[in-house]
């Protein structure tokens, strides 16, 4: 009870409470927005050649270059490169609407005391080298419960149901943001990434389908 000695990070949950730069874990909601365009598929090619691209003086790299490669590989290869093309191709309004419909930059769970929104700002103060940037993860910030809500909304083939922190008998109603054929074919590029050519083979579990996406932050 002694209140000299109160340590406030200990009395705040992680998970809600603090912010983060995604990294390549937001990359799939990218190319969700891609596949919304109706201008990309799964075996749409992308051009990364020659392994960097130049977005406003700024260079972007990937670890080689990887010459062209489908959007599958992008993701299954974390390609910086690819995804900044991809990005850059696409209506910024289209990317704004398909993150904040997937839940970044909004309140996961409404009602939980000094949850932030996170880091998402209008589409319309965005430069190329911001839609490039944020195509891999920086340049906005999201709380984990944002980014498991968005993972357990693909998992439910484009279906959002709301987060709460109380057990329920029977799942709310959800509201669709992404058609569930498009969904479905996310996730079947998102396998790659726990392919023996993917940046997460280790995660490949037998006997079980597993679909995901790295991602690295600081």
């Amino acid at each position: 009870n002694d209140r000299a000695q109160l340590l406030p990070q200990l009395y705040m949950n992680r998970a809600v409470d603090y912010t983060f730069a995604p990294g390549s874990s937001i990359k799939p909601f990218f190319i969700a927005a891609a596949l919304m365009s109706g201008r990309y598929n799964d075996h749409s090619i992308v051009n990364t050649s020659p392994g960097y691209i130049d977005v406003q003086g700024h260079i972007f790299r990937d670890e080689t270059d990887l010459g062209p490669i489908d959007i599958a590989t992008i993701l299954a290869v974390s390609s910086n490169v690819g995804m900044a093309h991809v990005a850059l191709s696409l209506p910024r309004s289209l990317i704004w609407k398909t993150l904040h419909d997937f839940g970044f930059g909004r309140l996961a769970a409404p009602g939980y005391p000094g949850e932030p929104t996170g880091a998402l700002l209008p589409y319309k103060d965005w430069r190329p080298i911001r839609i490039a940037t944020m195509s891999h993860g920086y340049g906005l910030t999201v709380t984990a419960l944002q980014l498991a809500h968005a993972y357990a909304t693909l998992g439910a083939f484009g279906l959002e149901r709301p987060i709460s922190f109380l057990r329920e008998n029977t799942p709310p109603p959800g509201r669709r943001i992404m058609p569930a054929a498009l969904a479905r074919e996310l996730l079947h590029m998102m396998l790659g990434v726990a392919s023996p050519h993917g940046t997460a083979p280790a995660a490949a579990i037998p006997g079980y389908i597993v679909a995901g996406k790295t991602g690295t932050s600081w």
